[in-house]
């Protein structure tokens, strides 16, 4: 990563954060010195959505007299004022203002370089358009972090699912890890998945490389084509290294997820309880390892757990039962 960038987009950051104090302090949704400002570099949206991120999660503590002391410090130095006390830069003053109202005392670097976050609860969908214009729709209960920079961009599903709509930048590749897997693409659309210690890459259109998410990884990447899908496995007892293996799977099947639906062909039962789980409060736990081998197709509602227990318990050999902790667990019928 060129230091030059790195320093150009700290600086975008660091304007952006005081032009955010500096828009609270006023009342104002906008002024035309913002409107400018925001309109001079392509850097400056990127760096203005990082910082309305991180007012977002401090936003109930600007009430509060010190955060508000702290502000006004920042706002008489201004985004552009050069002249500052010895020692002081603008970067960490406006880091600093942000780091007191959270209440963090990290210092400047707990700001610079803390990614956005976006993420889901139970049910709930979620469509974030990031500042390169790509858009990202999290699926229920999932978790991504976001970290822009002017020569890269860095995303982390940390939970769930997403899909991404990648805009083109040949310049900037689109970098996207979950689990022990990187998703590297440069215009394109995909999905990723993190379910039961899998990662699940399927592409839609365009064309993604999938490699190991560690420095010098002994994974080697697989270039993925439109209606293949990806599905990798780490390590586990009696099976030493990780694997990857790679399939055809229709669009329609990939995401199905979108619209509520969940389409399962010869699935485990184990991991199609995890990712039903994933759409309601109530867990589906499997009590047995007969249970978890056995397998399933079939299309069901997301979020509507009495049906598919019903249906489960049904056509498989396997009763459901109340858990300690309110989840279902389904065993073995004898």
């Amino acid at each position: 990563m060129d230091p030059a960038n790195d320093a150009l987009a700290d600086d975008a950051l660091e304007a952006a954060l005081t032009w955010r104090i500096r828009l609270h302090d006023a009342r104002a949704a906008s002024t035309p010195a913002f409107e400018a400002w925001l309109a001079g570099d392509p850097a400056h949206a990127a760096a203005w959505t990082r910082a309305q991120a991180l007012w977002t999660e401090i936003d109930g503590l600007t009430a509060q007299a010190p955060m508000q002391a702290a502000a006004r410090e920042v706002l008489a130095r201004g985004p552009r004022r050069p002249a500052l006390p010895a020692g002081l830069t603008r970067r960490r003053a406006a880091a600093a203002a942000f780091v007191t109202l959270a209440g963090a005392g990290g210092g400047a670097a707990w700001v610079l370089n803390r990614p956005a976050v976006y993420a889901t609860g139970v049910g709930e969908k979620r469509l974030v358009t990031l500042a390169d214009q790509s858009r990202v729709l999290l699926d229920s209960a999932s978790r991504l972090e976001v970290r822009y920079r002017r020569g890269s961009r860095d995303l982390a599903l940390v939970s769930g699912q997403a899909k991404f709509q990648v805009a083109h930048d040949a310049g900037r590749p689109f970098r996207v890890t979950a689990g022990d897997r990187l998703v590297v693409a440069t215009g394109t659309i995909f999905n990723v998945e993190l379910v039961e210690r899998q990662v699940l890459v399927t592409l839609i259109e365009g064309g993604v490389t999938v490699s190991g998410a560690a420095l010098g990884s002994p994974l080697p990447p697989v270039r993925l084509r439109p209606g293949e899908r990806l599905t990798a496995a780490p390590p586990a007892p009696g099976r030493p290294a990780a694997r990857a293996e790679v399939a055809e799977v229709s669009a329609q099947k990939a995401t199905a997820w979108e619209s509520g639906s969940l389409i399962f062909d010869n699935e485990p039962l184990s991991l199609v309880a995890e990712r039903v789980s994933r759409y309601t409060a109530r867990r589906v736990v499997l009590g047995d390892d007969r249970a978890r081998a056995q397998r399933i197709s079939g299309v069901f509602q997301a979020g509507d757990l009495p049906a598919f227990v019903e249906a489960i318990t049904s056509y498989l050999p396997v009763d459901a039962d109340p858990g300690p902790d309110g989840e279902i667990v389904l065993r073995s019928r004898d």
